[in-house]
Formats: C-alpha cells, structure tokens, sequence
C-alpha cells in the first residue's frame, strides 16, 4: 500500500498482463485513488501471479481462449 483510500473515494484497478505462462499468469495491478478529482495518486501496486489448478490441486494447463471470449 502506498497511499490511502478514503471512504467512499472513487478508484481505479488497472491489470497489466506481464507473464502467461502454460500453467501461470502473472499481473501488475495499480489502484488509483480519486483517478479523476483533484487529488488522483496510486494508492497501491503489486504483481500477482496465479495458478491454474485440477482437482487433485496439481497445476493445469490455462486455456487461454476463454479469456478472448469475455472481450
């Protein structure tokens, strides 16, 4: 966390793809504070990475064609 959110503050979550890998994603999110008001700053950053798992709770391959059909 690098600044403050303030209640009922307006925010903005940005994802950027940095890795997609065949069992992996990894993303960069940024969340800014009052991202069109006057006091607009990155309240927070990070880099998140998930793994696809079976039911077993053994990495899976990620099918990546379902993510173009939720654009």
């Amino acid at each position: 966390f690098l600044k403050p959110v303030f209640l009922n503050e307006m925010v903005e979550v940005c994802a950027q793809p940095l890795e997609l890998g065949p069992v992996k994603l990894s993303v960069q999110l940024t969340v800014t504070a009052d991202p069109e008001g006057p006091n607009r700053r990155v309240a927070l950053t990070g880099i998140y990475t998930f793994v696809q798992l079976d039911e077993q709770h053994r990495p899976q391959r990620i099918n990546y064609n379902i993510l173009s059909d939720l654009a």
